[in-house]
This record gives C-alpha cells, structure tokens and sequence, in this order.
C-alpha cells in the first residue's frame, strides 16, 4: 500500500508537470513574477505543508518563485475573501478544502459565491472515517470493515 507521503510526492511532481506544461503552452513568459499561492489554514497543518510541496515543486520548474501566503480564520473565509479581492491574472492562487463549498452553504453574507472561481485541478482526496471509540479505545467487534488494527 503506498504511503501518504509517496501519494502526495507523487502527485506533486505529476501536479509540477502539468503546470509546466500548462505554463509553456498558454504563455511562454508566464509566470514574469512571483505567483501567490494563499492557505486558509494556519502554518504548520496538512493544508500547509501539502501547500509548501506543492511551492517548492512550482519554484523548480518555474521561473519565478511561488510564495505561500497563510491567512488563516473563519473556516477559510477570509482567504478566500482575500483571492477574490485579488487580480484575475493567474498570480494568485488557493489552495482550498472542502469548507470552500460548505462555506457558501452555511454563510449567506459573504463576500463572494462558488461562481467567482475556477478550478484548476484537484491535489488530492481526502477519505473520512467513521470510528467508534470503545471504553478508551477502538473494539474490533464494533468495526465491521478491515482496519490497521488487526
């Protein structure tokens, strides 16, 4: 089974490919200046780092550096508040999680609707799981499905 982390470094090499290619064939000067790549979550989270391999990977293939901007608050509202407040040019960029969607729903006074963006490719995909939590600790007889616990 492949780790999480060789999913994701695999997935941002392949990620890193595409945007150069992406890149090179819209516009042979693209990027001519730093690309902002916002996070609304704090520095230091999954979204975070997921984010910064995904930077480092760009900056390697890119002339220009990609800048990781964390603004975090509000279930990512204010990020995203932030990018729409942005330039339409390509220079700024989210990296957005499933609050994105939710968000809209759940607010109806933002500054913004789920029409103002586009996406441009999905990163990743993240399972949830339902777990019982047993007296302290997880019982397999409660767990029908196959876990790492045996």
């Amino acid at each position: 089974m492949e780790t999480f982390a060789r999913f994701i470094a695999r997935g941002l090499v392949l990620l890193a490919c595409a945007f150069a290619a992406s890149a090179h064939a819209a516009a042979d000067d693209y990027p001519a200046k730093p690309v902002r790549l916002i996070v609304g979550m704090a520095p230091g989270g999954a979204n975070d780092t997921v984010a910064r391999l995904m930077a480092a990977e760009l900056s390697k293939s890119w002339p220009q550096p990609v800048v990781v901007d964390n603004k975090p608050g509000a279930n990512s509202t204010i990020a995203t508040a932030e990018l729409k407040r942005s330039p339409a040019d390509g220079y700024t960029l989210m990296l957005v999680i499933s609050s994105h969607v939710t968000n809209t729903l759940l607010y109806p006074g933002l500054s913004y609707t789920l029409a103002d963006f586009a996406p441009v490719f999905l990163i990743a995909d993240t399972p949830f799981v339902i777990l019982p939590l047993i007296y302290g600790h997880l019982s397999k007889r409660h767990w029908p499905a196959r876990t790492a616990l045996g």
